[in-house]
């Protein structure tokens, strides 16, 4: 079943899939220093993180919905939620 990773926050740049299948051996395959490991780890310190599942086929209307809107999934679905939560809120 599809996955989409939702973080609370700022733009979360690891939204995007990348396919490493057909790339070539380079800069972003070198082992990571302690240095990097500890920068990457404050980084996602930042941010909650959820994991959401969806119905098959519901990743692919949300992707294109989401690049018709010039925005990431992860963009969208932070605007869903939070227009969604201010709606109920002004419910009551």
């Amino acid at each position: 079943m599809p996955s989409l990773f939702l973080a609370i926050g700022r733009e979360n740049p690891y939204n995007a899939k990348v396919d490493t299948s057909s790339r070539k051996r380079g800069v972003g395959d070198m082992p990571q220093t302690d240095a990097q490991r500890e920068a990457v780890a404050r980084y996602h310190a930042k941010f909650d993180e959820f994991k959401l599942r969806v119905p098959r086929g519901e990743g692919d209307a949300l992707r294109e919905h989401a690049r018709s809107q010039g925005e990431t999934v992860n963009q969208f679905l932070v605007r869903a939620v939070k227009e969604t939560r201010e709606r109920d809120l002004a419910k009551r």
